[in-house]
């Protein structure tokens, strides 16, 4: 029997992280820190633990240094050190919650190396062997398993915390025998093998422009089924975010889309195909299918939520603050993870008025967890100034002209993947408003093989913009 290469391995590893990515439901590993739930951190760190074997054996690893999505990424890294360096006495001084400000950029700073370098290196080894054709059916093809477990577990969670038959818990309750998997119930929203609704509406996110892709690449009615199931999955989820970054992705899926003739019937299919789906849902349960879509609607009113609902008043009391914390050094910032050392002095007063959560949690100095910005750019522009905010959206307006790039590609598996990246990178662009974490795997893994060049046969991909480092 063959022994499998180690390239074969990390490449499953790879596989295998991608499709466990919404399992993280389980209670973690605290050694790992804000990775602790991510269950797909454990076989990217196997996998590129291995690549590092292979590195030592072979001595050649690939830094595609002439990319510049690549090169952007760098050069945000490099600043976030070089601010937190400017700004070095305050970070001495700092210390909130029993962390120092130096402790503070460590961490901070060895998170985003985890996933901004050290699993982007790894997606990038592992990606840039496969063929175009390859890539696009291997990934989309974990996604697409992935999302056929996940509705299973959904149609039932739905069916008990929507439509009220909790006798049914048992059967789900199977699934605390799945890796990673935790069963619990929260409110009338679905979580699905997630820890809450917003984790799950991210994970819908990321696949969303994959299985929409099916529509141009499949035949028959069947074709059209995997982006329904992120559509259902996203409304009974009852994120307001995923609700709308979904909705954006699908309206600029069909606008991309519509510029090829070819496709236009597609188009033309899935809509008509949608109204006849919703006139057969609402005739068999019209009354509950309309009561939560009424729901839904009314959680999109963000100036009512404001008033009457708390964690929207943290939430936005939080980006606040970052304002605030902004205009102090607003060229070079405060430094990498140095924020909630100066935002707290900022906090306003109508986001903290009789609100537990400022009281129980972010303000508590007894309790270790660090408050969040619920804004990732805001984050970046307080902490690495406009300078950083420059660089790192730098790296997303070159993403997407990458991908522009590739629309425009005669290969149709190429120009495929560049709407599919297209898609993708914008919902993590979007999503971005009101979460403050770069731990997105999608985002990365979409990065990589727009840091790789594409190939279209079984011919080693071209030098011109990979460097290779070799001993």
């Amino acid at each position: 029997m063959r022994t499998p290469s180690l390239r074969t391995i990390y490449t499953v590893l790879f596989l295998l992280g991608m499709f466990f990515i919404p399992f993280n439901s389980w209670s973690g590993i605290s050694a790992l820190g804000e990775y602790s739930r991510e269950s797909a951190t454990l076989f990217f760190l196997m996998g590129g633990g291995i690549l590092g074997l292979e590195f030592l054996l072979n001595r050649k690893i690939v830094f595609p240094l002439k990319n510049a999505v690549f090169c952007s990424v760098l050069l945000f890294l490099i600043w976030c050190v070089l601010t937190t360096l400017f700004n070095i006495s305050g970070v001495n001084n700092h210390f909130y919650k029993g962390i120092s400000g130096i402790e503070r950029f460590y961490r901070q700073y060895l998170s985003i190396l985890i996933i901004a370098f050290f699993f982007y290196i790894f997606y990038i080894n592992v990606l840039r062997k496969m063929t175009t054709i390859l890539l696009l059916k291997r990934l989309r093809l974990v996604f697409l398993v992935s999302l056929i477990v996940i509705s299973f577990y959904c149609a039932f969670e739905t069916l008990i915390v929507v439509f009220g038959l909790v006798q049914l818990k048992p059967i789900l309750s199977i699934f605390n025998y799945f890796p990673f998997t935790k069963v619990y119930f929260i409110g009338d929203r679905i979580s699905g093998v997630s820890y809450e609704a917003p984790a799950l509406a991210l994970y819908l996110i990321t696949i969303c422009g994959w299985m929409l892709s099916y529509i141009i690449t499949s035949k028959g009615i069947w074709r059209f089924i995997p982006a329904f199931l992120v559509l259902e999955l996203t409304f009974f989820s009852g994120s307001r975010t995923g609700l709308v970054v979904v909705t954006l992705q699908y309206l600029i899926f069909f606008a991309v889309l519509a510029f090829f003739k070819k496709h236009r019937k597609n188009i033309i299919y899935l809509f008509s195909g949608f109204t006849l789906l919703v006139a057969v849902v609402l005739a068999i349960s019209g009354g509950k299918i309309i009561e939560e879509a009424k729901v839904k609607l009314n959680s999109l009113n963000f100036e009512q939520n404001l008033l009457t609902s708390i964690s929207n008043r943290s939430r936005f009391g939080m980006q606040y603050a970052s304002l605030q914390v902004f205009k102090d050094k607003p060229v070079i910032g405060v430094g990498f993870g140095q924020l909630a050392f100066q935002a707290y002095k900022y906090y306003p007063a109508w986001a903290i008025t009789d609100n537990y959560e400022f009281r129980s949690n972010y303000k508590n100095q007894r309790r270790d967890s660090f408050p969040p910005t619920y804004n990732l750019y805001l984050r970046v522009m307080a902490e690495c100034g406009i300078v950083g905010l420059l660089l790192f959206v730098s790296i997303i307006v070159l993403a997407i002209y990458r991908c522009f790039k590739l629309i425009r590609d005669p290969d149709d598996t190429v120009r495929t993947l560049g709407i599919v990246t297209l898609v993708s990178i914008i919902g993590f662009a979007l999503n971005w408003f009101q979460t403050d974490a770069f731990r997105i795997f999608g985002f990365w893994i979409c990065l990589a093989f727009l840091s790789i060049p594409l190939k279209t046969s079984t011919a080693e991909p071209t030098t011109k913009s990979v460097t290779k480092i070799v001993s």
